[in-house]
């Protein structure tokens, strides 16, 4: 709550204050910056149990995020803090909105990454150094043994706004 990437007011809501809750699920008082009327909310997350590269996790692009403010995740760093979180992703909008709301942030799981895209071929015609024949394939069958439901994100994490 205390982060020097914070731009605008909040505090942690005041149930979650006297619960002695651990994580903050929910943030109230919010107040726009007053030069630019931005607001920039950090979340500190733990991401330890996802097995994915760290250059997913710290990708901004690959968070979506959904709700009446318009956030965009600007920013994803490494973080150590408190409760075991090891990554902050940094909630950033132009016009924040009023009221009761909520955030939705979801780490999208996209299949196939860039990486097998640009190097899987169908044609071994002509062999290159460049590509593997049927790469895509195997690996297919690899994220459906691993994704048997077909989940479409890695997380989703909800924050309520007041």
């Amino acid at each position: 709550m205390t982060d020097p990437a914070r731009k605008g007011r909040f505090k942690r809501s005041d149930e979650e204050v006297r619960s002695h809750a651990k994580a903050v699920h929910a943030i109230t008082d919010i107040q726009p910056e007053v030069t630019d009327k931005s607001l920039t909310i950090p979340v500190a997350v733990d991401l330890s149990a996802l097995r994915v590269p760290g250059s997913l996790l710290t990708d901004a692009s690959q968070y979506a995020v959904e709700g009446k403010d318009n956030f965009k995740v600007s920013a994803v760093q490494t973080y150590s803090g408190a409760n075991g979180t090891t990554h902050k992703l940094l909630l950033t909008t132009d016009k924040p909105a009023r009221g009761e709301r909520t955030a939705t942030i979801r780490l999208r799981r996209q299949f196939p990454p860039r990486w097998i895209a640009n190097t899987n071929t169908t044609n071994d015609t002509t062999p290159d150094a460049n590509s593997t024949f049927g790469l895509q394939n195997l690996l297919q069958g690899v994220e459906r043994a691993y994704n048997p439901t077909n989940q479409t994100e890695y997380f989703t994490l909800i924050i309520n706004l007041q």
